[in-house]
C-alpha cells in the first residue's frame, strides 16, 4: 500500500469486508502488538489514520452457521419427506 494510505482504504482496496466481515473487531498487528479497532461505529475515528509499514489488518469473521438455511430448512423438508411417505403408505 502506498504512504498514507488509511486503514478504511486498505479494506476497500483489498475488496472490502465480505457479510461475514465483523467491522467492529478488526485487528491491526504492529510490531510487536496486537489492537482492537471498531470500524462499524467508530469509523471516522479511523477514517484518517494511517497504516504502517508492516502492518497486518484482520477482519474478524462473523460465523457463518445460519439456523433457517442449516437446521429448519433440512428438517422441514425431512418431515415433509416422512409425512408423504405415512400418507401414501397409508393409502396403499
Amino acid at each position: 500500500m502506498p504512504e498514507g494510505t488509511t486503514f478504511a482504504q486498505a479494506i476497500a482496496q483489498a475488496g472490502g469486508p465480505t457479510e461475514l466481515g465483523r467491522l467492529d473487531k478488526v485487528r491491526v498487528i504492529r510490531r510487536d502488538s496486537t489492537t482492537v479497532i471498531n470500524l462499524g461505529s467508530g469509523y471516522s475515528k479511523y477514517e484518517r489514520l494511517p497504516i504502517a509499514s508492516g502492518d497486518q489488518i484482520l477482519v474478524e469473521r462473523r460465523p457463518s452457521f445460519n439456523f433457517l438455511r442449516d437446521a429448519l430448512y433440512p428438517l422441514a423438508s425431512l418431515t415433509a419427506a416422512v409425512a408423504a411417505v405415512l400418507a401414501y403408505s397409508r393409502n396403499r
